[in-house]
């Protein structure tokens, strides 16, 4: 990467809409958000939203809170900082499949936020939608990822709240057959399968 930007790189953004430092974030690339952040060309709102969205990486893919909690403060401290009108807006409506998770706006709110596993997962899936969009496969992904976690635990409510939730985000933003939606819309059938065969357990 280094070597790149010393030979002219020119940050450009891809198909999603991304930059550099956002995409890096996607994938969990700890040591690239940090370079790229650091550089003249990356925003201030670009650097909050990768830090907000490097800490939803982290407990999606690598199930490291401690990390996330980490960055998560470091982005909110930088929120507080920056300018009033120069970053995204962060008090959209609360989803209710995401249990009406609304990200923490202070120290006291994040530090109780930690404390609850499933009020750090659902503050990872608002992250995700509201940075990477509704378009963005990883947005739907992980949302379909953490009901089939319910699923797998018993919650089958919970579970058809999210996948509800991913049809209707991909439905209403990309073409009715894509095939991320048909992915999405046969995901129920993995409800059908576990029930099935609690049925025949019990039996």
């Amino acid at each position: 990467m280094k070597l790149l930007f010393a030979y002219g790189a020119v940050i450009e953004k891809d198909s999603y809409g991304l930059t550099p430092v956002l995409a890096a974030a996607v994938a969990g690339h700890a040591r690239i958000v940090e370079y790229l952040t650091l550089l003249p060309q990356c925003s201030t709102a670009d650097r909050i939203d990768a830090l907000e969205l490097l800490g939803a990486t982290f407990v999606d893919k690598k199930r490291d809170v401690a990390s996330a909690a980490k960055v998560w403060k470091i982005a909110m401290l930088e929120r507080q900082l920056a300018k009033a009108g120069s970053l995204r807006d962060v008090t959209a409506s609360p989803e209710p499949a995401y249990g009406y998770a609304v990200e923490p706006r202070s120290a006291g709110e994040l530090a109780e936020l930690i404390l609850e596993p499933d009020a750090v997962r659902m503050n990872a899936l608002v992250i995700r939608e509201r940075v990477l969009g509704p378009v963005h496969p990883d947005t739907a992904y992980y949302v379909r990822y953490r009901g089939a976690v319910y699923a797998d635990s018993g919650d089958f409510t919970r579970c058809i709240e999210l996948w509800t939730h991913a049809v209707d985000m991909q439905r209403n933003h990309l073409d009715p057959l894509s095939v991320a939606t048909q992915v999405t819309i046969l995901s129920p059938d993995f409800i059908l399968c576990q029930v099935l065969w609690t049925v025949v357990d019990f039996f």
